[in-house]
């Protein structure tokens, strides 16, 4: 899974989140989301291999501690069972273990418990991930997602997104140029990983150049991290790089695209399990 954040030139620090970059998306304006109110329980529930749900105890409001309980219970025995919680950066742990690993029963339940506080405002995004031998023999995983949508005096959870904000109108004729990372499967720690990007243009410019930024936790393989060329209108060009994923967990590629006195940023979020 991908997830991609531009920011449109240096007239624009509006951040931007998408699957794809150009991608548009239609979401209904706070679907799914709970209001908190002090003590108050909400669960998030999703179910295959496993049986999982978030539990939020408290009205996530800035600066304001709440407990977040994960929950999960296999639908079958599953062995080297393996649970890490991700907090985002404006999300503050304030106690308890973000992981846990054993082997659980059929149906055993085990939670995590932990206390964090919202330290910024905005919307947070906290995953859960589970993998296990199930029976012994498959290797199954599972991505659970509580978003928390924060300000000064407020605060409220969601199994969904409350907002995407997209490139649109004005905005979207000001980015006249893109750096795309094409579709790529969440990859395994180890795996040798190819990643294609494509530099796109809405109208002729000589002289753009591309630079990719890996994390730390990356080792660049193959391929070069930096594009330079002239592109015609509608026209796309592409380069490759290969990568080790040396760590589990969300990491962000960073993108940089300039030409003239003109500079486009963008991330990508890939998740390694």
């Amino acid at each position: 899974m991908v997830d991609c954040i531009s920011s449109i030139g240096k007239k624009w620090k509006q951040r931007v989140d998408a699957v794809l970059v150009f991608v548009l998306l239609a979401l209904s304006a706070c679907a799914g989301c709970i209001q908190q109110k002090e003590g108050a329980e909400t669960a998030v529930a999703l179910e295959d291999y496993f049986r999982g749900d978030f539990t939020v105890t408290g009205e996530p409001a800035l600066n304001q501690e709440v407990e977040v309980t994960f929950s999960v219970n296999p639908i079958t025995e599953s062995l080297k069972t393996k649970i890490r919680i991700h907090l985002p950066e404006g999300i503050e742990l304030t106690q308890g273990d973000l992981s846990w690993e054993g082997d659980l029963k059929e149906d055993e339940v085990v939670q995590i418990k932990i206390t964090v506080r919202p330290i910024r405002e905005g919307q947070w995004e906290i995953w859960s991930y589970v993998e296990g031998l199930l029976d012994g023999q498959a290797d199954k995983s599972l991505t659970y997602y509580l978003y928390l949508l924060t300000s000064a005096d407020s605060g409220q959870v969601s199994r969904t997104p409350f907002y995407a904000d997209y490139p649109y109108g004005e905005m979207m004729n000001e980015m006249v140029v893109g750096l795309v990372l094409k579709s790529v499967s969440a990859p395994n720690v180890g795996d040798d990983v190819v990643l294609t990007f494509a530099v796109i243009s809405s109208k002729d410019i000589p002289n753009i150049k591309a630079v990719i930024i890996l994390p730390e936790e990356f080792i660049l393989l193959d391929g070069p991290l930096e594009w330079t060329g002239d592109l015609k209108k509608a026209q796309e060009e592409t380069f490759q790089i290969t990568i080790k994923p040396t760590e589990i967990g969300r990491f962000k590629i960073l993108g940089i695209l300039t030409y003239d006195t003109e500079e486009y940023r963008f991330a990508y979020h890939i998740f390694v399990y």
